[in-house]
C-alpha cells in the first residue's frame, strides 16, 4: 500500500476527479474528492506521506441552475387576486404570494398554511 500512496501526486488526483465529475457529475465528483482527501490525510498523519495533494486539486464546481420565473398565466392571477376587493379585505394576495415564494422554493406546497393534502 505504502508504494502506491506514494504516487498520489496532485496531478493523479486532479484527473481521477475530473473523469469522475464528468462521467459522473460535480455532486458525485464532490464526494469521491472528500473520501480521498479523508484517506490521504490520514496517510499524512501516519507519515506515509508529506502533504495532502487533494489540497492543491481546484474546487469542483457545479453547475448553476437558471433563475425560474413566474408563467404569464399566474401573473394574471394575482392581478386578478388584486384587483378582488374581497380577495384583498382577506389578505390573499399577500398570502399567496407568501405561499408561491417560500413553498416553492422549498418544494413544499401548502406547509406555510400549516395543511397538508392527503
Amino acid at each position: 500500500m505504502l508504494p502506491a500512496l506514494g504516487e498520489a501526486t496532485t496531478p493523479l488526483v486532479d484527473k481521477v476527479i475530473s473523469k469522475v465529475a464528468s462521467d459522473a457529475g460535480a455532486p458525485t465528483a464532490k464526494t469521491c474528492r472528500s473520501v480521498i482527501s479523508g484517506v490521504l490525510a490520514l496517510a499524512v498523519r501516519r507519515g506515509a506521506l508529506m502533504v495532502n495533494p487533494v489540497r492543491e486539486v481546484e474546487a469542483i464546481e457545479s453547475p448553476k441552475k437558471p433563475p425560474r420565473s413566474i408563467s404569464e398565466e399566474l401573473v394574471d392571477w394575482f392581478a386578478a387576486l388584486r384587483a378582488d376587493k374581497q380577495a384583498v379585505r382577506k389578505d390573499l394576495p399577500d398570502l399567496t404570494l407568501f405561499i408561491c415564494r417560500r413553498d416553492a422554493a422549498s418544494g413544499r406546497r401548502w406547509r406555510s398554511c400549516g395543511t397538508r393534502w392527503t
